[in-house]
């Protein structure tokens, strides 16, 4: 029995429109840009990512309900691998952050870890605290308190 490594339809016409986004809108622009010129820069990609949204092709990674596509990872896969056929791609389909769970979550014990005030204990393990952690060379990270 063979394994069939095609996509769903619904996926290979998601791939084909991220093609065609990239090679009607992102490569003109790119062939026009001056990056030297900052302020060209950023309102390039400002441009490339307002045409994204009108495509419906915004925030690949993010769920629904926080505005994006809501794609899985065969999905995001395909369209991270034909973003990148141009050198702003990713940029213009704004493909690059983790998921907003991963930035909120993040962003909350960040907060918690870094607070030293009363009403907010310090998490995280002071500096020398615990035993040494090793690299994939076998080494201690730090040396052992004696």
């Amino acid at each position: 029995m063979a394994i069939d490594f095609s996509f769903p339809p619904e996926l290979e016409a998601l791939r084909t429109k991220v093609r065609e986004f990239i090679d009607t809108i992102v490569r003109p622009l790119e062939e026009q840009l001056d990056e030297s010129n900052r302020d060209q820069l950023v309102s390039t990609v400002i441009k490339m990512r307002k045409a994204a949204h009108e495509w419906g092709l915004w925030l690949p990674h993010m769920p629904k309900e926080f505005g994006g596509m809501g794609l899985g990872h065969v999905a995001m896969a395909a369209v991270s691998a034909e973003a990148a056929r141009s050198r702003f791609g990713p940029f213009a389909l704004n493909a690059l952050s983790a998921p907003v769970h991963a930035i909120a979550g993040a962003r909350a014990g960040r907060r918690r870890m870094d607070s030293g005030s009363p009403r907010r204990p310090r998490l995280r393990p002071r500096a020398g605290s615990g035993p040494p952690r090793f690299r994939s060379g076998g080494r201690p990270t730090k040396r052992p308190r004696a």
